[in-house]
């Protein structure tokens, strides 16, 4: 008898593992198959999180930078009494426009999803490098223009194109020249 006991284990070691054994490793192995899946879809969200973070940031001290260099030397078209004007004209001997001439009666808005300049000689965007971020869209821009303090400010929101990230920015600028009354 224990001959035969010997021989039936001898047999069950050389003929592999049994279908329960099989299961139980399969099931193991989807186990570990979906938590390494979860966590790379969370990984790459975060990733995407944070590129997307880090270029809003990028963009916004581009615009910055760029309002700057336009505004700093600007002086506000600003209706006679008005302390406070919202959407200001502006003539700018520090910006130019496509004609190459300095700014004059320019205003700054959005159009296309990018802050842009418009002249009496067409409209340019604010950053001027072509196809800058273009994975972001610009919206709710407002500037407004304080006569007793000489400071362009104003407010929009960065967000990219699909609407996954969103960003508010603001900007602060004062001017060296006063502001002529209309």
């Amino acid at each position: 008898m224990l001959k035969l006991l010997k021989q039936r284990d001898n047999k069950r070691s050389q003929a592999g593992f049994t279908i329960m054994e099989l299961l139980a490793a399969l099931a193991i192995l989807v186990i570990l198959g979906t938590m390494v899946a979860s966590a790379m879809v969370t990984a790459s969200r975060v990733m995407a999180t944070g590129t997307a973070a880090s270029n809003a940031s990028v963009l916004e001290q581009s615009i910055e930078t760029a309002l700057s260099d336009t505004l700093r030397y600007a002086s506000a078209h600003v209706p006679l009494g008005n302390s406070l004007a919202e959407d200001p004209a502006f003539d700018s001997d520090s910006a130019f426009d496509y004609a190459g001439s300095a700014v004059r009666n320019g205003r700054l808005g959005i159009e296309d999803g990018k802050i842009a300049l418009s002249t009496a000689a067409g409209t340019q965007f604010v950053p001027k490098a072509a196809g800058i971020y273009t994975d972001f869209v610009i919206s709710d821009f407002q500037m407004f223009y304080d006569c007793d303090t000489n400071v362009y400010n104003g407010t929009y929101t960065i967000s990219t194109a699909n609407g996954s990230y969103t960003r508010e920015g603001s900007f602060v600028c004062k001017t060296l020249v006063e502001e002529t009354y209309e």
